[in-house]
């Protein structure tokens, strides 16, 4: 995320609507785990996108023309 921000193209991903998500959630078998993304101990965004490949492989260098 911090990486999308300083380029300058957090908001196409944002536009786009890719999934919010600030967690996951594993199961395999009968066991599971949870995890926060903003319980964290290191500085920087506590969410991210679930994002679909080739949707955003194909955004990023399309909004990256659209400004050239």
């Amino acid at each position: 995320m911090t990486y999308l921000e300083e380029a300058g193209m957090l908001q196409a991903v944002v536009e786009a609507g890719f999934q919010y998500k600030n967690g996951a959630h594993f199961i395999y078998r009968d066991q599971s785990s949870s995890f926060d993304f903003r319980d964290k101990h290191s500085p920087g965004w506590g969410t991210t996108y679930q994002v679909e490949h080739a949707v955003f492989d194909d955004l990023l260098p399309m909004r990256c023309k659209a400004w050239c």
